[in-house]
C-alpha cells in the first residue's frame, strides 16, 4: 500500500454515507468530520436510520484496511492513541495488547516487569529487584538482581523471547 497517498473507503454498514481513510480520518458526503478525544482515542458519531453511534477511528480504520473483527482489538504500535494511521495500528488479541502498555506509573523501580523487592534481615539473598513477566495468562518469575540494569536486561530479553513485535520495555 502507497503511503503517500490518501485511500478512502467506505465505513461497513455505512456504505454510501460515511468513509474512512488509510491516514486516518473520516469523511461525511465529502465533508471532513472533526473527531473529538476520548481517554486519549479520537472518536466520531455515525448516524443511521435517525439513530447515533460512536466509533473509535482507529476501529473504522482497522476494519476497513485490515480486516478487523468485533473480537480483535487495535493495538498503536507507537502507543499514541490518536495516531490512527493504518501503518501505525495493527489487528491483535488481548494478551498481545497488554505487552504493548507502558510501565505502571505507581511503579517503584519505573521500569517494566521489575519490582522492588526489599530484603529481610534474615533472608539470604541479597538481590533487591525481582523480575516477572506475563506469558499466556501465567505470571512467569525470571529470578532477582543486585542492579535495576541487569534486571530490565533480563526482562527485556524475556519479552523479546515471549512477546515479539509486541514488547514494550
Amino acid at each position: 500500500m502507497d503511503t503517500n497517498s490518501e485511500l478512502w473507503r467506505d465505513v461497513a454498514g455505512y456504505e454510501g454515507r460515511y468513509q474512512v481513510s488509510n491516514r486516518g480520518r473520516v469523511r461525511s458526503l465529502g465533508v471532513l468530520m472533526n473527531p473529538w478525544i476520548d481517554n486519549g482515542y479520537r472518536r466520531v458519531y455515525l448516524r443511521s436510520s435517525g439513530s447515533r453511534k460512536a466509533f473509535k477511528v482507529s476501529r473504522l480504520v482497522a476494519s476497513a484496511f485490515l480486516g478487523l473483527s468485533d473480537d480483535q482489538i487495535v493495538d498503536h504500535v507507537d502507543r499514541n492513541r490518536s495516531n490512527d494511521n493504518v501503518t501505525n495500528i495493527r489487528v491483535c488479541g488481548y494478551s498481545q495488547n497488554k505487552c504493548n502498555c507502558a510501565v505502571r506509573a505507581d511503579s517503584a523501580s519505573r521500569v517494566k516487569g521489575v519490582q522492588l523487592h526489599p530484603i529481610k534481615p534474615r533472608q539470604r539473598r541479597a538481590s533487591a529487584f525481582r523480575v516477572r513477566i506475563q506469558v499466556n495468562g501465567k505470571r512467569l518469575h525470571l529470578g532477582y538482581f543486585d542492579t535495576v540494569e541487569a534486571a530490565s536486561s533480563a526482562y527485556r530479553t524475556a519479552a523479546l523471547k515471549y512477546h515479539g513485535e509486541f514488547a514494550h520495555f
